[in-house]
């Protein structure tokens, strides 16, 4: 002991003169750098700073002045000093050995001594530590810094000088570790374990730091993990003992985190040990049974440091000891087996950027920068990442091999085997990826030249000595070498195969196993490819071939039986011989050694029902492995199938397509042996299923569309397509689910198949006719229609054993019933060409009182009837179906319920045809009402009745079905409103949120000027569905609303256009348009409002009639032109667009309008509105009423048609166009007036610019220059009149509105009233599309007349317009007719030939 005291008093004594000198240099510097500071930032007598404000730079100053800065710089430049002339290292050295002579006696004791001198010890190895540190920061850092300690040490630092610096600190405390074993360190107190952790950790920080594998060194850095792996387990024993004694205690510490440095240390060990555990893996052989269990520690390890540690200095801590690095050789292992064989492309690519970033981490801390070995290694990781995992960006991969077999090319520094073995790496990755992507033979040839060159970089011996970085397992090398050369060999096999050249894939296999009989991968190969051949011939195959396969999988299977490959290959080979038992056999065998194999694996999947082998499954799905998507798939599809949990199947099958086995098959070696190529799409699918079913329609349909993708061109099988589609229809996407039914239609002839696709076909129709039908598409919804009874016919016709199954013939006789009902809602202007086939003396009878439409809607009627006899045959199939069901009576007589509603809305839609015909509607004096319809015509009357027999069936067969009740109350409106009103209470009493009960009972009340419990019903409309009719039952309440004074009851009507536009945004429905076209117009502008806001009034008038006129078009679109009083008021529209165009100069136009525009089809002339207006007020009363207003206007715009149309007849054609000749004298100042006072106004410029024309055609001194200016003002007039249709302009009144009114005594007031554009606050200023159409048509003509002028003046040498005046006059007439087909000049221009 006196000895072990006397060399610790000098070491302690020498390492406080060297932190003496540590301290006085640094305070000599920190005090001179001070001075220095103050004499450049200078003082206030000196221009300084003193009071304002810190520049950037001088705050950098003042914190790179701190005193622990001038500290390190200090114990830096003493530490990198020529030589130890205090001698603190052999006086370390000494108290080592007088540690070590008694070692076994003293260090147990737990003396005071012993823990100071192994503090002292622990101080010698951390100076070592740090002079080590700053030499490698010298050679990677050439900082100003370093440079100043370089020269204080006149010294010129190289690599080995920092190899010695680490030996030596390693060779330091390696002999004093390996006295240590398992009592010793049990026995000694907590300061000694303390130190000898940390001189452990400095031990394998120094080998990892100097890369050194030789024996010596192996041997101690085992022996520190064995240290440190002690300490932990001690360390974990006595934190446990400190928690149950404060937890006795009571302590309110408990729980409390630990302080950083315990946590700092904690980490320090576990990433030692980590490192340590690597290093031992890399130096097992490459078929060691031990190795995978390691690399799959190590990548948990690493993926969970990836993640949790994130501080700098944490991850410092885990680079000293190479940890990151290490981790990734393991968990890589590319090198001799599959790379990144137990992760995902997600994981490898953390795994490989946490490498790199603690390399970067080690680079700035220490000094350590990566050999170019650990570069090209981590180079070669990244490839592989991308270039062989699935998900990986292949043309990345490509680079790198690229760039790390260049620089392998030029490399002098490494060995020639280890740059073999990694050039021969780069090539197969690189005939990987020519494989991968293949799609020609040239293709194919490039990844054969590839792997050959592999093979002939391999051409050769490898020295059993040589180690390649940390793997050092004899014969790594060699091992590395016979896995690339199988891998090549199999890849010039794939090739030639490709090339369709199997024999000489054949021979290249068999002289590779005759080179190397002893090799398992070359015997596996070539056992894998008369396999494969077997497979492919099938039938033709021989016997000999056959045992051929099967002996050389035997000779595989015994050159290695740790191997599953040849197991699961010959259970294929027994399978294939129906030889049942020997193939669960082997395929239990390749399972017992790999329990996530996938060919074993789907193998017993085909042998075994799911049950017996649910516990492989299940085994495998515990396994990390890229390749068990088989299992997952399984266990999904029993969950799916077996238990119907959707939710536990969808998580599975999700987990199957994250496999390699399931998501990139292609790229596995056996992949051929699989059970489908198709598979990836398949567990899609099934995953497809299993949303559809939890109600996730958009995942699913995701799902179906990753399926398709994963095909690559290829049809998904027709089942799926049909559930694809039915998805479809569940998200609206009808088009799509029509494409995909007539898909399958089209390619399929499974007689499963088609009539699942042809019913799915007829009801996309239905559903995509409906939707066309809300757009206004009426023909294309019709077209859609024929389509779908032309399925569901077609499927009633080809299969005969419907019949036998009556609730099938029923569901598709329903559906042809929808279809043909659903014609009902189309125009009859659409059956106009199609009334050849009408059995017209079926029908004549029940339409004698019909207008002139017969055949048009005859042929209507008759699509809709036939819906009748479809109705009809469900209706039997279902009573047949009854007798046989097995069902309660409740479903059957649901059933039945169901059916006979169908078939009185049918008949109910036929008498709805018939009556529209008749004018039902019309309102006013006529007897157009529903009651009255009844007894016009009997086929009314008869189809009334017989729905309401149909109806009441219905409810006898189920009292509270609602909808029934619905449909008799609608036909009853036809008898008895009162009986109507009960069954509609009735059938919302049943169901309360049944909408057509609600808006059915709101229009009643709203007819019947029942204004209370009409809203109440309509409010309860609005919490049910968003219907139109509660807004048009709102609007009728308006219109009937006769109290107070005219101005109020005009205010009503304005709130009831209103009320229509709202209906309008719900959906288009006719008696919304014809309401808004009535009451549109209905402003309640009187004439004093009107006065003081006269571009508000002509802008709120002007958009009114436009918004009037078009939604009249629409309803006469949708209804026909069965309303007379839709008729009248159209008429007075043409009489207003006529006087408008007669007053602008366009009377041919006019005339069109009136006569010659009215074609057949619209049923429309003179004579015949007169005689109609005639017929709707014979009464002679003038009842209030819209309608009235708008027969009485009718009859005036009728009387002036003659007028009109003789001044039409007057005007005759002549060259010019009539737009331009037509005018009034003096009409070119007052159009130049007005342009100058509103210069931003299109029409007024456009009236300029015709009068400026008339004078140019009709002036005989005209000239050139009189044209530009014409043609400029067209221009302008163009350029505004657009620019104002583009972007639309409001106007607002721009004072209050006074209303005039009569006051009690009956004089007339002026007073502020209600302001009645409240609901109008702004009106757009709207742009007519005829006058837009005229200045794009005068635009045209302007370079054709300017042409003919300079040809008259001799100024031109053509008189044709250019190529590019020509073509912008056309693209100006296009659009001018587009605008306003009835445009007579760009009708002119077209016939002149521009």
């Amino acid at each position: 002991e006196f000895r072990l005291l006397h060399s610790a008093l000098m070491l302690r004594s020498k390492v406080a003169v060297e932190e003496g000198e540590v301290d006085s240099k640094a305070e000599d510097e920190w005090t001179a750098a001070k001075n220095r500071v103050e004499e450049k930032s200078g003082g206030v007598g000196r221009g300084g700073i003193a009071g304002l404000a810190k520049t950037k730079k001088q705050k950098a100053m003042e914190e790179d002045l701190s005193r622990d800065r001038f500290v390190r710089e200090a114990r830096r430049n003493i530490l990198l000093g020529d030589n130890d002339s205090l001698g603190i290292d052999d006086a370390a050295v000494a108290l080592r050995n007088e540690l070590r002579q008694d070692f076994a006696e003293v260090v147990p004791r737990s003396s005071n001594l012993v823990d100071s001198s192994f503090e002292l010890m622990e101080y010698q190895i951390n100076r070592l530590t740090e002079r080590s540190r700053c030499i490698g920061l010298l050679l990677t850092k050439p900082t100003k810094t370093n440079s100043t300690a370089a020269a204080a040490t006149s010294k010129k630092w190289n690599q080995s000088d920092r190899d010695q610096a680490w030996a030596s600190a390693a060779s330091f405390v390696g002999p004093i570790l390996n006295d240590f074993d398992e009592s010793t360190v049990a026995a000694v107190s907590k300061k000694v374990r303390h130190s000898t952790c940390t001189m452990s950790i400095g031990v394998i920080t120094a080998r990892w730091m100097t890369i050194s594998v030789s024996d010596a060194a192996v041997f101690e850095v085992d022996k520190a993990s064995s240290i440190l792996s002690q300490c932990k387990e001690l360390y974990a024993i006595e934190e446990m003992k400190e928690a149950d004694e404060r937890k006795q205690r009571g302590d309110d510490a408990i729980g409390a985190s630990a302080p950083s440095k315990d946590l700092d240390r904690a980490l320090q060990i576990e990433a030692a040990l980590s490192s340590a555990q690597c290093r031992r893996a890399l130096a097992l052989a490459s078929g060691d049974a031990e190795l995978r269990k390691f690399i799959r520690s190590a990548t948990a390890t690493a993926l969970k440091w990836e993640k949790k540690v994130t501080s700098k200095r944490q991850r410092e801590i885990l680079g000293e000891v190479g940890a990151p690095f290490l981790q990734l050789l393991l968990a890589w292992s590319g090198l001799h087996r599959s790379p990144f064989s137990l992760c995902t492309v997600t994981q490898a690519r953390s795994i490989v950027r946490y490498a790199e970033e603690s390399f970067e981490v080690l680079s700035t801390a220490w000094g350590r920068v990566p050999t170019s070995v650990e570069s090209i290694l981590l180079r070669l990781a990244k490839a592989d990442v991308e270039g062989q995992l699935p998900g990986g960006y292949v043309p990345d991969g490509e680079t790198f091999y690229s760039e790390v077999s260049s620089s392998l090319d030029k490399s002098s520094s490494i060995q020639e085997n280890v740059i073999a073995i990694l050039k021969a790496h780069c090539l197969c990755g690189l005939s990987r990826i020519a494989l991968v992507g293949i799609n020609s033979a040239g293709i194919a040839q490039s990844a054969g030249s590839y792997a050959r060159d592999c093979l002939g970089a391999l051409d050769g011996s490898f020295v059993d000595d040589t180690f390649l970085s940390e793997w050092r397992a004899p014969g790594f090398l060699q091992s590395s070498a016979s896995f690339h050369v199988c891998t090549a060999r199999q890849l010039v096999a794939e090739s030639l195969l490709r090339e369709s050249k199997p024999e000489e894939a054949r021979q290249f296999l068999e002289e590779a196993v005759k080179g190397s009989p002893l090799d398992f991968d070359a015997a596996l190969a070539l056992g894998a490819f008369r396999l494969r051949l077997v497979i492919l011939q099938g039938g033709a195959s021989s016997d000999q071939e056959k045992k051929v396969a099967q002996t050389q999988l035997l000779k595989a299977a015994k050159l290695n039986m740790n191997k599953a490959d040849p197991f699961a290959l010959l259970g294929i080979w027994y399978e294939r011989q129906a030889d049942t038992k020997r193939a669960v056999g082997c395929y239990s065998k390749a399972l017992l050694l790999d329990a996530t194999h996938p060919v074993a694996g789907r193998g017993m999947l085909r042998m075994k029902p799911y049950e017996e082998i649910e516990h492989l499954c299940t085994a495998a799905t515990s396994e990390t492995s890229p390749v068990n998507g088989w299992a997952w798939k399984a266990v999904g599809r029993s969950k799916a199938m077996d238990e119907g949990d959707d939710e536990k199947a969808a998580i599975c099958l999700q987990q199957a397509l994250r496999s390699r086995d399931i998501s990139a098959s292609s790229n596995e070696s056996l992949a051929f042996f699989f059970s489908s190529a198709n598979e990836c799409a398949e567990t899609w699918a099934e995953l497809a299923f299993c949303y559809r079913r939890l109600g996730k329609y958009s995942a699913s349909l995701r799902a179906y569309t990753s399926a398709d993708e994963s095909l690559s061109g290829e049809m998904l099988p027709p089942s799926v397509l049909c559930a694809w589609a039915h998805v479809e229809l569940e998200l609206g996407l009808f088009e799509d689910a029509v494409s995909r039914f007539e898909a399958v239609l089209e390619a399929s002839t499974e007689s499963s198949v088609r009539p699942l696709a042809s019913y799915g076909h007829g009801i996309a129709m239905v559903a995509l006719s409906k939707t066309l039908v809300g757009e206004g598409k009426f023909g294309s919804a019709l077209e859609h229609l024929f389509q779908g009874i032309q399925s569901i016919e077609a499927l009633l016709d080809e299969e005969e054993d419907l019949t036998s199954s009556p609730s099938t013939s029923a569901c598709c006789f329903k559906l042809l019933g929808d279809l043909y009902t659903m014609v009902s809602s189309l125009p009859v202007s659409l059956f106009a060409d199609k009334t050849d086939d009408i059995n017209k003396g079926s029908m004549r009878c029940d339409l004698d009182c019909c207008s002139r439409h017969d055949e048009e809607t005859l042929s209507k009627l008759s699509f809709v009837s036939k819906g009748e006899d479809a109705y009809s045959k469900a209706m039997l199939a279902h009573k047949e179906d009854s007798k046989e069901s097995e069902f309660t009576d409740t479903s059957t007589s649901l059933l039945i319920a169901a059916a006979s509603f169908d078939l009185g809305t049918n008949l109910l839609c036929q008498a709805q045809i018939l009556a529209a015909s008749l004018g039902e509607g019309t309102g006013g004096n006529t007897q157009t009402s529903m009651l009255e319809m009844r007894e016009k015509c009997k086929g009314v009357e008869y189809r009334i009745d017989e729905s309401i027999k149909h109806f009441r069936a219905a409810i006898e067969s189920e009292e509270l079905f609602a909808p029934a009740w619905c449909g008799v109350g609608s036909a009853l409106c036809y008898k008895d409103i009162l009986l109507a009103q009960h069954c509609f209470c009735r059938a919302v009493q049943i169901d309360k949120t049944i909408a057509d009960g609600w808006s059915s009972l709101g229009l009643i009340y709203a007819d019947l000027n029942a204004a209370s419990p009409a809203s109440e019903t309509l409010d309860a409309l609005t919490q049910v569905a968003d219907s139109p009719f509660m807004w048009i039952g709102r609007a009728l309440l308006l219109e009937h609303d006769e109290a107070g004074n005219v101005q109020e009851q005009e205010s009503n009507l304005s709130r009831a256009s209103d009320a229509y536009r709202a209906a309008l945004q719900v959906a288009n429905h006719p008696e919304a348009l014809l309401g808004l076209s009535v009451t549109a117009r209905r402003l309640g502008l009187s004439n004093i409002m009107e006065a003081q806001n006269e571009v508000y009034a002509y802008s709120a008038h002007r958009a009114a009639t436009r918004e009037s006129h078009f939604a009249l078009s629409i309803h006469r679109h949708l209804s026909g032109s069965f309303n007379a009083g839709a008729q009248a008021l159209d008429m007075v529209h043409r009489s207003e667009n006529a006087g408008e165009r007669l007053s602008a100069g366009c009377a041919s136009v006019a005339k069109e309008i009136m006569v010659g525009g009215v074609d057949s089809d619209d049923g429309l002339c003179i004579e015949d509105t007169s005689k109609m207006l005639e017929q709707l007020s014979l009464d002679g009363t003038t009842a209030p009423g819209v309608i009235d207003g708008i027969v009485q206007t009718s009859m005036a715009a009728v009387e002036a048609v003659g007028v009109v149309c003789d001044e039409a007849t007057s005007l005759g054609d002549g060259s010019v166009p009539e737009e331009v000749v037509e005018g009034q004298s003096g009409s070119l100042e007052k159009a130049r007036l007005k342009v100058r006072l509103h210069p931003e106004n299109g029409e007024h410029f456009l009236d300029f610019a015709k009068e400026l024309a008339k004078e140019y055609t009709a002036g005989t001194t005209a000239s050139t220059d009189d044209m530009r200016v014409a043609s400029a003002a067209v221009d302008r007039a163009a350029s505004l009149l657009l620019d104002e249709a583009t972007n639309v302009h409001t106007v607002a009144p721009r004072r209050p509105i006074l209303i005039e009114h009569n006051g009690e005594n009956g004089a007339s007031l002026l007073a502020p009233g209600h302001d009645l554009s409240m609901h109008k606050n702004v009106v757009p200023r709207v742009v007519d599309a005829d006058l837009v159409s005229e200045s794009l048509a005068l635009r045209a003509w302007m370079p054709v007349e300017a042409i003919a002028s300079e040809v008259e003046e001799g100024s031109a040498e053509s008189n044709t317009v250019d190529d590019t005046s020509a073509a912008e006059s056309l693209y100006s007439l296009q659009r001018s007719l587009l605008l306003d087909p009835e445009n007579s000049m760009a009708r002119h221009l077209l016939d002149y030939g521009v």
